[in-house]
């Protein structure tokens, strides 16, 4: 008997000690970061994107043809769009835009690989793309 009290014991603790560590441990990152909830919701708003791989780069693609460079850098993960809004900026400057598309447009009709966990799609041909699965849910365009 004095076994499973002293077993139960250490239990007890050690797992109360797990559970509370675990609390105030996500209760001071909240705290540390301060915004953390909000940038969560804000990435949870950020529906720019498709289904599938293909329809993210379609609708990427369609809004570069109606010249709305906004629309389109939200295709992008965040952290590529402000190196897109240039990109963009400086092709349609120089007049690239139009060949530019051609090479996404054929991008769309090449072979392309998911990840072993489903998250990440790439096409190599003509033009290398990377494809991401959001948090919120959608496909976005990693790498290009």
């Amino acid at each position: 008997m004095k076994y499973f009290n002293k077993t139960f014991l250490k239990f007890s603790i050690g797992f109360s000690v797990i559970i509370f560590g675990g609390i105030f441990l996500l209760a001071y990152l909240v705290n540390l970061n301060g915004g953390q909830v909000e940038r969560v919701n804000i990435v949870a708003k950020d529906n720019y994107g498709g289904s599938v791989p293909r329809e993210t780069l379609k609708m990427f693609i369609s809004a570069v043809e109606e010249g709305n460079r906004e629309t389109a850098v939200k295709y992008f993960i965040p952290q590529r769009r402000e190196k897109w809004r240039a990109v963009l900026t400086e092709m349609k400057k120089r007049g690239e835009l139009s060949s530019f598309l051609i090479v996404l447009k054929q991008s769309l009709r090449s072979k392309g690989d998911y990840s072993a966990d489903k998250k990440v799609f790439m096409v190599y041909e003509p033009v290398s793309i990377v494809f991401v699965f959001s948090s919120s849910g959608v496909w976005k365009i990693g790498k290009l």
